[in-house]
């Protein structure tokens, strides 16, 4: 399964190549038939014999440094290690690592001369600088070649016939720094056009907040406004109103004359009143004072019947004791004069 040695391409050519070559489907679809072609007796086996336990992903297997250096041929054993996977691990490693080893053999042999292999490494270089997040976007976004492997060892043929001096390598190389400055000029512009679009979604985002802002203050206004009217609607009522009262006050002015006159009687009247109405109440304070010195006296002699009527149950008392008593002296004066009658006899 040995190739020739190819010469390296110019590498805006190489860049096209493999970019054709990650978005392409035939080659896809090569590498599937590939990879199934190897693995499907193994997986075959562990699928009737060993049940699946766990599951693993295809970057796990592959070490940084190979996956980065021999990425041009990851199409030819990427399905095929994939579909090892799926069936069942242990065999699925074993597989993997057998189509990954003879993937990095062929790899090695078409890379060995014309310093390729040295370009390669100066475009692991450039990705190396990457971060992990970028690098996996990197081999998602640009899938893997469009020509077929056959194809693809034409073309390496023709490359070599074209690769004849030192300074077309030295150019090629020359090349491929100013495709890396080129990747990394547009990461940067890609960062940036990233971060406007974001800012430009903020912008967005606040100008929306804002029109909403005024809409709701507008809403306001017009609540405001139309409160206003409702207010004013009401104070021109109110003023009619009054207009029509000062009408009235106008034609009741003789009235108002008459009744000043009135009023001042009535106030003469009062006059007199107030004055019936103080010597009224200076007979009643007098009045007042009699019946407390009045009420005084009553209070004085309640207490006087009181005490009186206590003495006199006091002597009651005692003239109820002295009847007790002297009835005591004549039952013993009646008990000693028939004692001595009996004596007698």
């Amino acid at each position: 399964m040995t190739q020739p040695p190819t010469p390296t391409p110019p590498i805006s050519k190489t860049l096209k190549l493999a970019i054709n070559h990650l978005i392409g489907f035939r080659a896809r679809a090569a590498s599937f038939l590939l990879g199934a072609t190897i693995a499907a007796p193994l997986t075959a086996w562990a699928a009737w014999s060993l049940p699946l336990q766990g599951s693993i992903t295809f970057i796990d297997l592959v070490p940084s440094d190979l996956f980065l250096r021999h990425g041009i041929v990851m199409s030819l054993y990427a399905e095929g290690v994939a579909i090892s996977l799926m069936s069942a691990l242990p065999v699925a490693l074993l597989s993997g690592f057998i189509f990954v080893s003879l993937a990095q053999r062929i790899t090695k042999s078409f890379l060995t001369k014309n310093c390729q292999t040295n370009k390669l490494l100066g475009f692991k270089a450039a990705v190396e600088t990457l971060s992990p997040k970028q690098k996996r976007k990197l081999f998602n976004k640009l899938p893997i070649i469009e020509v077929s492997f056959s194809r693809l060892n034409e073309r390496a043929a023709k490359l070599e016939a074209e690769a004849s001096s030192v300074a077309d390598l030295e150019h090629k190389i020359a090349e491929l720094e100013l495709l890396k400055q080129q990747v990394g000029a547009l990461t940067s512009e890609k960062e940036e056009v990233t971060q406007r679009a974001q800012q430009a979604e903020r912008a967005k985002s606040e100008a929306k907040q804002r029109k909403n802002e005024l809409e709701q203050e507008v809403k306001t206004n017009k609540d405001i406004i139309k409160t206003l009217q409702t207010k004013n609607e009401k104070l021109d009522r109110t003023i009619k109103k009054q207009n029509k009262a000062l009408a009235a006050l106008k034609i009741t002015e003789d009235a108002l004359a008459d009744l000043k006159t009135e009023l001042a009687e009535l106030q003469k009247q009062i006059k007199e009143l107030k004055t019936k109405k103080g010597r009224l109440n200076e007979k009643l304070e007098s009045a007042n004072t009699l019946a407390k010195n009045l009420q005084q006296e009553l209070r004085k002699k309640e207490v006087r019947i009181q005490e009186l009527s206590q003495d006199i149950l006091e002597v009651e008392g005692f003239n109820t004791n002295l009847t007790l008593k002297i009835s005591e002296v004549e039952a013993r004066a009646e008990r000693s004069g028939l004692e001595l009658v009996a004596a007698n006899t």
